[in-house]
């Protein structure tokens, strides 16, 4: 039986910061345009996240789609499957499928895990940068990512729907991440779906890195203050007590 893992109410942005401390552009712009962006699949970091992989079968509906495409008229239908294998290279169906995919959905990840050592090192421009607490509540189509350890776990996508699925799925090397995903879809005809727009009381945290610079620190304090997001409460990464760790510590603002 499988648990469903509880929605935490507050959950992290991970954030790296310019080679002089400074925000960079499109981070600034999270605060200034109250909007985040759902990346495309095919542009998160790991080459095997979001994507079917090569060695999948793909259906027969999948390869007569496909075929019909390149090309048309060809009576593909009335074909067995073993010759239309012998038409076409299943690999190249599942990069197509993968590249159409990656156009009619966004991903936006962040984390339940504001104290990992891995993820500022990886995320957090090495412990320089900072994290952007959010209220998990905005999110539509939200939940925790599932790790596996063998494709062969992956659901069978024949259709956007199916392939929604893979999204939340990743190998079980990242499990340190503890991550979840929210996901939109394309309804239009452009790219606007990929900006969600949000309220600047779904801001709930800023979190500054153990390393991060009084420059960092000042220039979100400042868009912080200028775009009145009042509900902002500051914290500061330190070293924790017990061996390897990080612990977040609230800091007290003068009054």
């Amino acid at each position: 039986m499988t648990v469903q893992k509880p929605i935490p109410k507050i959950v992290y942005k991970y954030k790296g910061v310019g080679p002089n401390g400074q925000l960079r552009k499109y981070d600034r712009e999270i605060f200034e345009k109250c909007e985040l962006y759902y990346a495309p699949p095919n542009f998160l970091n790991d080459p095997f996240d979001c994507v079917l992989p090569e060695g999948r079968k793909p259906t027969r509906e999948e390869m007569i789609e496909f075929l019909n495409l390149s090309s048309p008229g060809g009576g593909w239908e009335a074909l067995s499957d073993a010759k239309l294998r012998k038409n076409m290279n299943p690999p190249e169906v599942n990069r197509s499928l993968n590249e159409m995919f990656a156009g009619a959905y966004g991903v936006f990840c962040v984390t339940a895990d504001v104290e990992n050592v891995l993820m500022w090192s990886h995320y957090g421009e090495s412990h320089k940068g900072f994290a952007i607490g959010l209220d998990s509540s905005i999110f539509e189509r939200f939940g925790p990512v599932v790790y596996i350890k063998g494709t062969s776990r992956l659901p069978v996508a024949a259709n956007l729907s199916a392939f929604e699925k893979n999204l939340y799925y990743k190998a079980n090397f990242w499990k340190y991440e503890k991550e979840f995903r929210s996901v939109r879809e394309n309804n239009g005809t452009d790219e606007s779906f990929r900006r969600h727009g949000i309220y600047e009381d779904n801001f709930r945290e800023v979190v500054f890195g153990l390393k991060a610079s009084e420059k960092t620190k000042k220039e979100l304090r400042d868009i912080v203050a200028r775009e009145r997001y009042n509900r902002v409460k500051f914290r500061q990464i330190v070293i924790g007590k017990r061996g390897f760790t990080l612990k977040v510590e609230d800091i007290e603002e003068p009054p």
